[in-house]
């Protein structure tokens, strides 16, 4: 039988199978992490419906809608069935409305078992921000500070692949943080979806006694970090990592470069660089800044990268790096591996495993 549940218990059940029945711009948009899109309407059937209603009536709309749905409904009763093979079902649509009831009422009739999220979506995106509202997070930080290219993304990847709590801000965020930081990556996120990514990744780390995260600014990319995670940051022990100015340019090549350069990577790297143009004209002059044109178009990426980063990035971060007085340890990351070793053996003494 067909039962309502609200957001905070439907997170607590051990395996729930969140269900979207929205239509997949609405999906694409936002939703709960892990929820599989079986959309009762495409967009354009959505679109139409919602004309309908506005122009003519919400029977006339209704009407419409059967006849879109009624020939799919066979083949989306075996679609949820088979996504929700582990697990009880939970149908929500945006507000917990006629698309979530509509097709609760079939599985209900099929006798299957099945929940219906009360509120839908926008109940779950109020909950996430409530939550954040008054979040408590126990864990003390360990802050990753450091310049552009000195390796910090990868060495808590390194850590996080020998059991250390991370916190990736920028895997959440689908973004690297700077001007030029989309380049390269697809699935660059919006707010709703850095939200309930972010909630559910310091639900999982809660209970630790400490976590790794970059020093990264409130703003990363799209979104912008809860402010209790910022004070978090700014009160966290303070990690320093270097690394020369030879060794940052080769690995940010490296990282941004992962195909053959081509005039789309041209294209995007130039119109990155037209964002900052005023405040780089400033450092270096307006002939400097077509100099900089000229070498990233001739694929000079070593010289373009070593100016923007003695140019623009260091005087950038210097500031708030300036603004810590002592860093309780400083690598040195020339030496990846060599820097993750260490870090690892701070940590170990500063946090020792309890023993049973």
């Amino acid at each position: 039988m067909m039962k309502d549940i609200k957001v905070e218990e439907a997170l607590k059940l051990k395996n729930p199978i969140f269900i979207d029945v929205r239509s997949p711009g609405e999906f694409a948009e936002g939703t709960i992490p892990g929820a599989v899109n079986i959309p009762l309407f495409s967009d354009e059937e959505r679109a139409e419906i919602g004309t309908i209603y506005k122009n003519i009536g919400p029977k006339k709309a209704r009407e419409q809608g059967l006849e879109y749905v009624s020939p799919k409904l066979p083949d989306l009763v075996k679609t949820i069935e088979k996504a929700a093979a582990d697990g009880i079902p939970i149908i929500f649509c945006w507000r917990g409305g006629e698309r979530s009831k509509s097709i609760g009422t079939i599985l209900d009739l099929m006798k299957l078992p099945v929940y219906r999220l009360e509120g839908g979506y926008k109940a779950y995106r109020r909950y996430i921000l409530d939550q954040f509202a008054n979040y408590h997070f126990p864990p003390q930080a360990v802050v990753l500070h450091g310049y552009t290219g000195v390796g910090k993304t990868e060495i808590l990847h390194r850590l996080a692949e020998i059991g250390h709590p991370v916190l990736d801000l920028e895997g959440l965020a689908g973004h690297r943080g700077s001007v030029f930081g989309s380049i390269g990556i697809k699935n660059v996120r919006n707010q709703k979806h850095f939200d309930a990514l972010l909630y559910n990744r310091l639900e999982e780390l809660k209970d630790e006694s400490y976590i790794l995260m970059e020093a990264e600014s409130k703003r990363i990319g799209r979104v912008h970090m809860p402010d209790f995670l910022v004070e978090k940051k700014k009160n966290g022990i303070p990690i320093l990592i270097t690394a020369s100015l030879e060794v940052r340019v080769e690995r940010i090549i490296e990282e941004y470069v992962t195909e053959k350069i081509n005039k789309e990577f041209l294209d995007l790297c130039y119109s990155s660089l037209k964002a900052i143009e005023k405040r780089l004209i400033k450092r270096i002059g307006k002939a400097g800044f077509v100099e900089l044109e000229e070498a990233l178009f001739k694929g000079d990426l070593k010289f373009v990268v070593r100016v923007l980063l003695t140019e623009y990035y260091d005087p950038l971060y210097k500031y708030s790096q300036d603004k810590y007085d002592q860093f309780v340890l400083v690598v040195d990351a020339d030496d990846l591996q060599k820097a993750v070793n260490e870090i690892d053996k701070f940590l170990k003494e500063k946090y020792p495993k309890k023993r049973s």
